[in-house]
């Protein structure tokens, strides 16, 4: 029988004034929802309400009513929901779900425990997800961004509840990770299950085929399309070399080893850097940054030699390549509010208000913690941080993934005036070939067990 799940009158709260409302809406299982938004919209509070998770201090009323025929179960939006209705969530900052001294295998294998589930039932969540066995038995604290999503959504198809809650599930995934989510759904659908999701992925949202919503002013409305307007290509950067890697290679987990053409940033340039998950993408920039080191070769920044096999940077040094990372929940310190993390590591009271205005970090937000704001929130943060530190280069590890399309157009063009202003270089790795080919932004790529410096012809 099919299912469907109404909002009678939700809202949550904080400090007085509305986070989101939602009145009468209903969710069914045979199309699900998709909910999109601004960053910081209240799209996380709204799965969080739903799932029952929301902290203390939000104040939430209404009720939540999940519907099969004539039969309705109804409980309290201040609550738990009941033990009848099963919810599971995959939250935005999937690294930070996972234990990093378990393998995926054991990760996995507790949730089959936990759900009375077959080790069969593991075997195929894990191929419906297309995450690589080869990888099941290494530590998630090695896996990339993409890659803990996989395991995360696995779990979700192991655990198999009645409603299925993903935040961002596509957010650093390549255009496969991208289909399997959808499949994944898709069958979820077909089973009876309601499916709710919140994404900035206006081109997943479109593959669904759910039906969309998005939160404007604080109420989840029915969403109204529309086109943006293309971006004016920039003209092509040209200057002076401000990082080099020559002979450079790097290892993942210890074992594979990734070669990388020898290639040049000069002042002014955004370039990106695609490829599929897992192919080693987020540890190119630990070790460009000299955050782990390389196998072989060097990085020059600014003529100098900057890391490489046997350097690598210390103290104030470390600052000048700054790497804003995926798991922005984990980069962050939890107990500290967002002007510290952004002061404390400031060169100076300029830099804070500079970076501050480039990450769009209002005055509203500053005395938040990490864990009071949203996915999309900490990673402007985490950006805003790395801005005050300095740096000469800026890698941008999958950091637009969780910003609404709107701000991350205005984002990019200040951080262009940034680089050329600057004599500046940036770096921006991300899976959304749209997104470059729309600005104009020239890319590497990883082919194989190779960085590409030009992307190969078809």
């Amino acid at each position: 029988m099919t299912l469907s799940l109404r909002f009678d009158r939700v809202v949550v709260a904080r400090d007085g004034a509305t986070v989101v409302a939602v009145d009468q809406v209903v969710v069914d299982a045979a199309r699900g929802c998709v909910v999109s938004g601004p960053s910081g919209s209240g799209k996380t509070t709204l799965l969080r309400a739903l799932a029952g998770r929301l902290d203390r201090a939000a104040n939430v009323s209404g009720h939540l009513v999940l519907c099969e025929a004539a039969r309705e179960t109804r409980w309290d939006a201040r609550g738990m929901p009941p033990p009848s209705v099963r919810t599971a969530m995959i939250p935005q900052d999937a690294s930070a779900a996972l234990d990093p001294l378990h393998s995926a295998a054991r990760f996995l294998a507790g949730v089959a425990d936990d759900h009375g589930r077959s080790p069969d039932d593991v075997r195929r969540a894990v191929a419906a997800v297309g995450f690589p066995e080869s990888r099941l038995f290494a530590s998630t604290a090695h896996l990339s961004g993409g890659e803990a999503r996989r395991v995360l959504l696995a779990a979700l198809v192991v655990a198999d509840p009645t409603v299925w809650m993903l935040d961002e599930p596509t957010a650093g995934l390549d255009d496969a990770g991208c289909a399997r989510v959808v499949d994944v759904l898709d069958a979820a659908r077909a089973s009876g299950r309601i499916v709710v999701v919140a994404t900035h992925d206006a081109r997943f949202a479109e593959r669904t085929g759910a039906a969309r919503f998005t939160i404007a002013d604080g109420v989840l409305v029915a969403e109204s399309r529309s086109t943006p307007a293309a971006s004016s290509p920039p003209p092509p950067a040209s200057g002076t070399p401000v990082v080099a890697w020559r002979g450079f290679s790097f290892a993942i987990g210890g074992a594979r080893r990734i070669d990388v053409d020898d290639a040049v940033l000069v002042a002014g340039s955004v370039v990106g850097l695609v490829g599929p998950s897992g192919a080693g993408k987020s540890s190119f920039c630990a070790a460009l940054s000299g955050e782990t080191p390389a196998a072989s070769g060097s990085v020059e920044l600014d003529g100098a030699l900057f890391a490489g096999r046997d350097r690598r940077p210390v103290g104030s040094a470390r600052r000048r390549i700054g790497w804003v990372r995926q798991d922005a929940l984990a980069a962050l310190d939890p107990r500290r509010t967002a002007r510290y993390l952004v002061s404390e590591a400031a060169e100076s009271s300029g830099a804070v208000s500079e970076a501050l205005g480039l990450a769009e970090l209002p005055e509203s937000l500053l005395a938040r913690t990490p864990g009071a704001l949203s996915g999309g929130e900490r990673q402007r943060v985490q950006l805003a941080r790395i801005l005050a530190s300095g740096p000469r280069v800026l890698l941008l590890d999958e950091v637009f993934a969780g910003i609404d399309p709107d701000r991350r157009a205005r984002m990019l063009r200040r951080l262009r005036a940034w680089a050329a202003g600057g004599d500046r270089a940036v770096l921006l790795v991300t899976h959304d070939h749209g997104f470059l080919d729309a600005e104009a932004i020239p890319r590497f790529v990883t082919a194989g067990d190779r960085i590409l410096a030009t992307e190969p012809a078809c």
